[in-house]
């Protein structure tokens, strides 16, 4: 690790010894792979990051994302998230029931994501698997959870079948009011 003059720290890392921990000071990330980018997404306590993309897909994702300030080139506005009211407000419950910081790993947690969401598609409620996890990430879910938040999303979209109890967990009053909103009524 060597010190700066202006007091903070620089030290070099790679993705096997990178610490989430550690990293209080200001964070320079140049090529990062997807994983490395995760990690990158679930930092708090950072003062600064700059990331240094490889390519143009990271970087729109990125931009997407977190909507960081641009240095050296013509500033990109990102498109804001286009999530229907319906879809939020499922996503704000589920963000509320489920452990933020073990992200879909819990059958019950998982379970409740799957039931919203085929809920959603079953009543023709369009959402954007991206979208999701862009918005779980700006909303304190890890990019573990938001990944997986998001591979849910595609399969159920995809018209794929998961295993799940027989117990439905979300009260019926409530999906039809997040039906309700998410048709505008």
């Amino acid at each position: 690790m060597i010190s700066l003059p202006g007091g903070g720290h620089l030290s070099l890392s790679t993705e096997r010894i990178f610490s989430e921990h550690r990293t209080r000071d200001i964070v320079l990330c140049m090529y990062p792979t997807r994983r490395i980018l995760d990690l990158i997404n679930d930092l708090n306590n950072a003062r600064a990051i700059i990331v240094v993309p490889w390519t143009e897909d990271e970087k729109e994702e990125w931009i997407r994302t977190w909507n960081p300030q641009i240095i050296g080139e013509k500033s990109l506005t990102p498109q804001p998230l286009d999530i229907n009211p319906g879809v939020e407000m499922a996503l704000d419950a589920l963000t509320n029931r489920i452990n933020l910081s073990t992200g879909l790993t819990h059958p019950s947690d998982k379970e409740s994501t799957i039931q919203i969401f085929k809920e959603l598609h079953e009543n023709n409620i369009p959402f954007i698997p991206e979208d999701l996890k862009i918005w779980a990430l700006r909303n304190s879910w890890t990019s573990s959870g938001a990944n997986q938040l998001r591979d849910i999303a595609r399969r159920i979209l995809d018209g794929r079948r998961f295993r799940t109890g027989n117990v439905f967990l979300w009260n019926r009053e409530f999906i039809n009011s997040i039906l309700r909103r998410a048709r505008g009524n």
